[in-house]
């Protein structure tokens, strides 16, 4: 029975047999304890069956927290046994358990070339020790290099923000200047718009990328997925325009003056479509920097708060036209966000709002 511990491995069949002789088998209740930390008997413990928890003290809330268990086959106890030293942890069966308990004592006393047993366990247990601290040193420049990847992320989002943060402002300031400076409307023109778009938003975005090392092609539209997110962007722009169609046909007897329905169904289609195409790229390239940014530092697996913060953000951009605009960008932000998350493909997300956005600016004469 004793053969299959891995610390008695080195030991002929008739020094396993002596050891045999003057182990003593002891059960365990679960929860009961085998040793305490700091007590200093020399004895091997050899798992028979069962489970054992390692458990430390926490030296500030004297909290006792298990760091390790122990399953039948395995032995403990072995750096006491080797040179006496107090015991460093204490261990309690987590199952009822039994082991055999192998005594430094009665191994010199009654066993014929206990020496040479002795010196073939601490061999043994130097070589497990060893291959353990190899383990450990490893472990922890793995932890290091993590920590270090880390923060150095952590620092990169730190200057995403702040980039941000600073095109926000040039746009917030800017607007605000030309609403009170400019009496004719500049800050609402098409060309302004541009100009925001292009300078406050994507540039410090496409820079905060650059910084946080995101693959501005991975980001784009790509081949892979392409083929579903063009899909996607077909079957959703059906569902808006089907959605803004009703809606229409609901408020026209609500608001006769506006017409909604003629407008819908008149709308002029031309080659502005590829302009506000081209601008609804850029927008929706812009989004997906943030979104991708923002999952990635808040390891967000479902996405959904990169996508709300994304939102808050677009809608932030768009503070320079009305509150109603403002509302209209939080919630298609939510949707265009949702359904790039889909494919992670600008293709669909585009045709999407392209199309959709088109629409509803030229029934209202914004294009």
């Amino acid at each position: 029975m004793l053969r299959k511990f891995q610390l008695l491995s080195q030991l002929s069949e008739n020094q396993l047999q002596e050891i045999s002789k003057i182990c003593e088998l002891k059960t365990y209740k679960q929860g009961e304890t085998l040793f305490n930390e700091g007590e200093t008997d020399r004895d091997i413990y050899f798992l028979k069956s069962g489970r054992v928890g390692l458990y430390k003290t926490e030296p500030n809330a004297q909290q006792e927290i298990c760091f390790k268990k122990m399953d039948a086959g395995e032995s403990f106890g072995e750096m006491s046994f080797l040179d006496g030293s107090p015991r460093s942890c204490t261990i309690k069966a987590e199952v009822d358990s039994e082991t055999y308990i192998l005594s430094k004592q009665k191994l010199i006393d009654k066993v014929v070339g206990s020496d040479e047993i002795v010196s073939l366990l601490r061999a043994t247990i130097e070589y497990q020790i060893s291959s353990y601290l190899r383990y450990l040193s490893d472990r922890h420049i793995a932890t290091l290099q993590a920590r270090i990847n880390e923060l150095e992320e952590r620092n990169r989002f730190g200057a995403f923000v702040l980039i941000l943060l600073a095109g926000l402002f040039l746009g917030t300031f800017l607007t605000a200047f030309l609403n009170e400076f400019w009496p004719t409307n500049f800050a609402t023109s098409l060309f302004f718009n541009w100009f925001y778009l292009l300078v406050p938003v994507f540039a410090p975005i496409l820079l905060a990328a650059y910084n946080m090392k995101l693959s501005v092609i991975k980001i784009g539209i790509r081949k892979k997925k392409l083929k579903q997110s063009i899909l996607d962007g077909i079957l959703f722009t059906g569902i808006g325009l089907l959605s803004i169609y009703g809606a229409c046909v609901t408020l026209d007897p609500i608001l006769p003056d506006i017409d909604l329905v003629q407008r819908f169904l008149n709308i002029p289609w031309h080659f502005s479509i590829i302009f506000y195409g081209l601008h609804s790229y850029i927008q929706e390239f812009a989004r997906a920097l943030i979104q991708i940014s923002v999952k990635k530092f808040l390891k967000d697996r479902r996405g959904l708060y990169s996508v709300g913060i994304t939102a808050v953000t677009f809608a932030t951009t768009h503070a320079h036209f009305s509150s109603i605009v403002m509302a209209i960008a939080f919630f298609s932000s939510l949707i265009f966000s949702w359904i790039y998350m889909r494919t992670y493909n600008l293709a669909g997300v585009t045709i999407v709002h392209t199309i959709l956005g088109y629409v509803i600016l030229s029934m209202f004469a914004v294009l």
